[in-house]
């Protein structure tokens, strides 16, 4: 029910259903999951991070928990902790190569932009290949990376897709998307 929920826009509603299952099974990894996406995209970061940890805590090799939690890090601004546990899951999943949340993505699986990427850790900027989905989280990281390599009008472009699928998706990061998308339009530099 809390997924079907989720799917139909019903965030709170979901929720509700989430935490219940959470209470009775408590390691139900694939409900914590959700329910952190849900906290984190309502802008309730540190219980996101929280319900992350259980999944990791349960099964280390779990990529989607550790994509989630790494996210969640960097909306709280702690860079360099969610390059660390990126690092921590690509050591134990070195087959799968370098975590990928999306395209656009770093190496790393943080936007190249990201102030914890120095000058010797920074991939070198570089256009991507873009496919697939086209989700708000998905236009932010493109958007970022143009931004990083000085393409502001395309940055701008990526950004305003972003924001027009974060209002049906998370509204709540409207405030962050449209705060970008007005340092793209301004033109170079227009890294946030």
């Amino acid at each position: 029910m809390g997924s079907l929920l989720a799917d139909g826009g019903a965030p709170e509603e979901a929720r509700a259903h989430l935490e219940a299952v959470v209470a009775g099974r408590p390691d139900d990894a694939e409900a914590r999951r959700l329910l952190a996406k849900i906290l984190r995209d309502g802008g309730q970061l540190p219980a996101a991070l929280a319900q992350y940890r259980r999944p990791v805590e349960l099964a280390p090799g779990d990529e989607a928990a550790r994509l989630g939690e790494a996210e969640t890090l960097v909306r709280l601004g702690r860079y360099a902790d969610a390059r660390n546990r990126l690092d921590e899951a690509l050591g134990l999943m070195p087959a799968s190569g370098p975590p990928r949340s999306r395209p656009g993505s770093s190496a790393g699986g943080l936007p190249p932009s990201a102030p914890c990427a120095t000058r010797e850790r920074r991939p070198q900027a570089r256009p991507r290949r873009l496919a697939g989905d086209a989700a708000a989280a998905h236009a932010e990281t493109v958007a970022l990376a143009l931004a990083e390599l000085g393409r502001c009008d395309e940055a701008a472009t990526w950004q305003r897709t972003a924001a027009d699928r974060a209002r049906s998706e998370s509204p709540a990061r409207l405030g962050v998307l449209n705060g970008a998308l007005a340092a793209y339009e301004k033109g170079p530099p227009c890294r946030p």
